[in-house]
């Protein structure tokens, strides 16, 4: 059985090897199966589990790229997030791009070209080859 609920106390298998422990992943990752869903049951109303896809993921991002950070602030999270992306999967960078663009267009644009100069051949690099 794959799941998500991964090294947990006194795991003693595999762990699932080297699969992504995320949701939504591209790696085919485990997959909802709509016959084992979680019972509801009554507390103070009912409980369950309901599908979040269609819910706004990004605004609350916008603002705070808008709002909150400075210029350099700003600068300090692109390059973050892009010196951990640069390793990733080309389809998988473009996602994240995609995604922080829905939230700030100057934002996913920003990303998009620190990306590019990651992937860039430095002059000191090419210049030892």
């Amino acid at each position: 059985m794959r799941n998500y609920q991964r090294d947990g106390p006194q795991c003693v298998d595999d762990n699932q090897g080297g699969a992504p422990n995320y949701y939504p992943n591209s790696f085919s990752g485990p997959q909802d199966q709509s016959d084992k869903v979680e019972s509801t049951f009554k507390l103070t109303g009912d409980v369950g589990r309901y599908p979040t896809h269609d819910e706004d993921n990004f605004s609350q991002t916008g603002i705070f790229w808008r709002k909150v950070l400075t210029p350099e602030t700003r600068a300090r999270l692109v390059e973050n997030i892009a010196g951990h992306l640069k390793d990733a999967q080309d389809f998988i960078q473009k996602r994240a791009v995609n995604n922080f663009a829905q939230a700030n267009a100057d934002f996913g644009q920003a990303l998009r070209t620190a990306l590019a100069q990651h992937a860039a051949p430095s002059a000191n690099h090419s210049a030892h080859l």
